[in-house]
């Protein structure tokens, strides 16, 4: 699985990053890890979608920084925000 960053939005990674998050596998996150990176590069015209870039960048340094403690980890406060924030975004971005 990966995401095609001429036709992705910052939803659409959001969910993904979701589903592989709840799937518990290191590779699938990896992966999207790496599209959504692609993806915050990637040119945009739409504010929104910039904005909702730039905080997806930021939702996912704290599972980039340690993927398999992220997966394992019980559900401390700051696990459940970063989950609540991709939900938002999968939710509301385009």
């Amino acid at each position: 699985m990966w995401i095609n960053v001429e036709n992705g939005t910052a939803g659409e990674c959001a969910r993904q990053l979701l589903d592989a998050l709840n799937s518990g596998s290191g590779e699938r996150v990896h992966l999207i890890l790496d599209g959504i990176a692609d993806l915050t590069r990637a040119r945009s015209s739409n504010s929104q979608e910039l904005e909702f870039r730039d905080l997806l960048a930021g939702l996912i340094e704290p599972i980039s920084a340690a993927v398999p403690e992220f997966l394992s980890a019980p559900i401390p406060p700051s696990k459940q925000t970063v989950m609540q924030m991709l939900a938002h975004v999968a939710s509301y971005a385009a």
